[in-house]
């Protein structure tokens, strides 16, 4: 009975196989072409070991951005809970008032930021898992949108302390829009081509309600967080979406 070649023995028969194509004389040219290449399948298919495979050139592994994004967003979220009130401003043990006067607003502000960058953590990662490559520029443009999740505990420091002012919650608001509308925009990028309209709706739904609330924010700032709330109905649009508009089935 003939033995089975291992994985380590593979290996090195792909590897002199494709040793082999690169000397084939092509035109003047070492570069192997396309149908030498399909003469080897170990190195089409995916022959090595871990499902190596041949990518199309200019693409990235977009998968290799979830680590970055993940200590992003973790570092972030944390930095959103740095301003809240510490104990010692107070010089004796608080009252049920003074404790309400302290944190009401900075909490407020925390949770709707945490539930915010939660969503769109949620979003970006599968987005990545949707569309596993992209162009340079959807690095660059995944990037910016991760610079703008850095600066969240900035602005959100800013609106805790002064909640109720029309110029810190337009200027809250807007940076929610923006985080809103990047990944809205990165969304369209992954989906061309692709009809799915669930997809769509809970990436582009949260913009229309962060943009209403930004709004609102310049002239009843006690208003707009709750009209900043309904971004996280994006799941419900996107189900009303697909039920309106089913994916298409190919």
């Amino acid at each position: 009975m003939a033995a089975y070649p291992n994985s380590n023995q593979r290996a090195l028969m792909i590897t002199i196989e494709a040793s082999r194509l690169l000397i084939l004389p092509t035109r003047g040219n070492l570069c192997p072409t396309i149908q030498q290449l399909k003469a080897c399948p170990g190195l089409v298919s995916g022959g090595f070991e871990g499902g190596a495979r041949l990518k199309q050139i200019g693409l990235f592994e977009m998968r290799r951005l979830e680590a970055l994004s993940n200590t992003i967003f973790g570092v972030a979220m944390t930095l959103l809970a740095y301003d809240l009130p510490k104990a010692s401003r107070f010089a004796n043990a608080p009252a049920w008032m003074e404790l309400v006067d302290a944190y009401a607003q900075p909490v407020i502000a925390l949770m709707i930021s945490f539930i915010v960058a939660g969503v769109f953590w949620l979003s970006h990662n599968r987005r990545l898992t949707f569309a596993p490559e992209g162009s340079r520029g959807e690095v660059f443009l995944n990037l910016i949108f991760l610079l703008s999740i850095v600066m969240l505990p900035v602005t959100n420091g800013l609106y805790g302390v002064y909640r109720l002012d029309s110029v810190v919650a337009v200027s809250y608001g807007f940076h929610l829009t923006a985080i809103a509308g990047l990944n809205a925009l990165l969304w369209v990028l992954a989906l061309r081509g692709r009809r799915n309209s669930e997809l769509l709706a809970n990436a582009v739904f949260p913009v229309f309600a962060l943009l209403f609330g930004m709004v609102m924010a310049a002239v009843a700032p006690f208003v707009a967080q709750f009209i900043w709330c309904l971004a996280f109905g994006a799941p419900l649009a996107g189900w009303l979406a697909a039920r309106r508009w089913p994916p298409r089935t190919n």
